[in-house]
């Protein structure tokens, strides 16, 4: 248990904090406060507005149609591995050989090759080995 004589002691530190929250809050407006928590419980997060102050006109930005963007470089090598897998799947070729006959090092892996088949729905040719 803290003792009297060191509450008296300080009475005057806390007077003089006193009139300077007092000083304080007049200039400034009513200072709130949260809770002590004790525990892992997430604490409240707070901001200090000030209602005189203008808000920020939110700036918004018209995207650009498809055909007028500056293509990216990866969307760019795949549309042209796209468009070798279109060709040589049209040409009745097994999955394995596409993966092998494709112009791009490294290699395109089956399952690669299989996956963009499958998602871009590529036409196959008539003399194709489907279990490849």
């Amino acid at each position: 248990m803290i003792d009297q004589a060191s509450i008296r002691a300080r009475e005057s530190l806390r007077h003089s904090l006193a009139a300077q929250m007092a000083a304080f809050e007049a200039h400034n407006g009513p200072i709130q406060t949260l809770p002590i928590r004790i525990g892992n419980e997430p604490m409240h997060v707070f901001r200090i507005t000030d209602p005189d102050k203008p808000r920020a006109i939110p700036v918004v930005r018209a995207s650009k149609p498809a055909k007028e963007r500056k293509p990216r470089a990866m969307m760019a090598l795949k549309q042209q591995k796209l468009a070798a897998i279109r060709e040589l799947a049209g040409k009745g070729l097994s999955i394995e050989a596409i993966a092998d006959q494709a112009p791009f090092t490294p290699k395109l892996t089956r399952k690669y090759v299989l996956r963009i088949i499958l998602e871009q729905n590529v036409k196959r040719g008539p003399k194709t080995n489907l279990e490849a």
